[in-house]
């Protein structure tokens, strides 16, 4: 890089009410200016005079409460889930009686009863803490594709979103002969091969579907795929898709047959869309899906997704699905789809317009791809395409140790706080923002004065230059920690409950 990106905190505003300030309950560690290399280290078949070896005794206190889930034999586990299931039908029964097949805390499988933590969580806190102090490469770091949707966003992101969207297509989803995924694109019908309803058009229209006007309903009712016969309209929208003309249920001289989705609701949504089918499906030229986009799309598949018209299991990934995508800069193969038209986006390089990455963001010294050796390489060993290490640290099992009183932190059942996976979309709090705060400046018109504000923070997108990871992240300690801190109501946990696990 020409420039290490820095990065400030946001200074707290004068007047609290007046914006809102990025919080988070972790922060990070930046990168040392330079990673450190380390020789090639002997071999494990040599006895090096030179070099420590020995064993260190730790003794480890909980502070506050502390859970890793045991492990449970197979054929345990599947009765388990077998009767998790037939409870989950009685959802109050799953969250009081799922105890006996809650999660219980990891234990020594000789004594049976002692809770024990596994060598491996410890090894990994251990190799963490040498990775962030001896300056070494950052590992691992997942090479997948950082997604958007950024509808409302105020900085350039969302132009960029919305130049995508101005070029993405409807389509049918196919599976291919070799397994892989490819979407057949939607027959031209006039000036457009997607359309928009009205909600109220296509309830004048008598079309059999739930309706936006029962809230509750609708969302209940999931995704919705409505076969319908349709007229375009021939007006040319000044922007946006063209609308339909004419709907029914039933075939009309010179209509189209297609699909009506209804996808998620949100306020202020009025129309849904109709997809045009196809009449070659099985035999028409498809557009082949990456790999790598078929995988991020299943990684990040919400509750919702998986509802109504759409497989429970796979979403979209159906054949003859109605989706919606967009392909490269060369139409060679879709790079983003989803269920609805406003759907996520790969962030692309501003500067090279290809795909970013996470690993994009991480120091080039700092990659695990780099070709040198660091401290935490040579003592925990490593994996990678090109060579492989064996580790020179074993790290055993932390038992309990007698003596010390009751060791669980009560007997009763816990239905702990939803701990989803972090956000990777807020950039605010995961890439280094040289000015976090809002870029101000005064403009005057006649006698007044009036502020005007511009927000144009580093996210995924900006020049690899310009921004980078802030480095290790880590959590703040905490203070006394009770029940209350951590775990759910039993009334909270049953507006979800297949979302709530029990723990003990």
């Amino acid at each position: 890089m020409s420039r290490r990106p820095i990065h400030r905190n946001p200074s707290q505003p004068k007047h609290p009410k007046d914006r809102k300030v990025a919080k988070a309950p972790y922060n990070f560690i930046p990168f040392a200016s330079k990673a450190i290399e380390v020789d090639t280290p002997p071999g494990h078949d040599v006895y090096a005079v030179d070099r420590y070896s020995g064993q260190i005794l730790v003794e480890l206190e909980t502070i506050t409460p502390l859970f890793i889930r045991g492990q449970t034999p197979l054929e345990e586990y599947r009765k388990a889930d077998k009767d998790k299931n037939e409870l989950r039908k009685n959802s109050e029964a799953f969250l009081t009686k799922g105890g006996d097949y809650s999660a219980f805390f990891n234990h020594d499988p000789v004594d049976g009863h002692k809770p024990m933590i596994p060598g491996s969580s410890l090894r990994g806190m251990l190799r963490r803490m040498v990775e962030i102090v001896t300056a070494s490469k950052v590992s691992p770091v997942s090479d997948r594709t950082v997604y958007h949707r950024s509808l409302a966003d105020k900085s350039r992101i969302r132009r960029e979103y919305q130049k995508l969207m101005e070029k993405r297509q409807a389509g049918w989803m196919r599976r291919a002969a070799n397994g892989s995924w490819e979407i057949v694109p939607a027959p031209t019908r006039g000036i457009g091969n997607y359309f928009k309803v009205g909600d109220q058009f296509a309830q004048d229209a008598n079309i059999d579907f739930v309706s936006l006007q029962n809230e509750t309903q609708y969302k209940r009712a999931g995704v919705q795929h409505v076969k319908v016969h349709f007229q375009p309209s021939t007006k040319k929208p000044k922007q946006g898709a063209p609308r339909v003309s004419l709907i029914s249920m039933n075939a009309l001289q010179g209509a189209f047959e297609g699909v009506m989705i209804c996808a998620g609701y949100m306020n202020n949504k009025k129309h849904h869309w109709v997809v045009p089918c196809s009449e070659n499906f099985k035999t028409a030229k498809a557009i082949p899906i990456n790999e790598d986009v078929v995988m991020d799309y299943q990684s990040a598949l919400t509750e919702f997704q998986l509802t109504g018209a759409l497989d429970s299991t796979t979403g979209v990934l159906k054949d003859g699905t109605p989706v919606f995508f967009t392909v490269d800069p060369y139409g060679d193969e879709v790079i983003a789809f989803g269920h609805t038209a406003n759907f996520r986006v790969p962030y692309l390089d501003f500067s090279t317009g290809r795909i970013r990455r996470l690993t994009d963001l991480i120091p080039p010294q700092f990659r695990a791809t780099a070709n040198t050796l660091d401290m935490t390489q040579t003592m925990f060993g490593f994996v990678n395409d090109k060579q492989q290490y064996r580790s020179r640290i074993t790290v055993s099992d932390g038992i309990w140790d007698d003596g010390q009183g009751n060791n669980y932190y009560d007997e009763n059942h816990h239905i702990p706080k939803i701990l989803s996976s972090p956000k990777l979309t807020s950039y605010q709090l995961y890439l280094t923002q040289d000015t976090p705060d809002e870029l101000r400046w005064k403009d005057k018109q006649g006698s007044r004065t009036r502020d005007r504000r511009k927000v144009e923070l580093n996210h995924f997108a900006t020049d690899s230059t310009e921004v980078e990871a802030r480095g290790h992240k880590l959590y703040w300690h905490r203070g006394e920690v009770t029940a209350e801190n951590f775990a759910v109501s039993l009334e909270t946990a049953l507006q979800h409950p297949t979302q709530y696990t029990v723990i003990r």
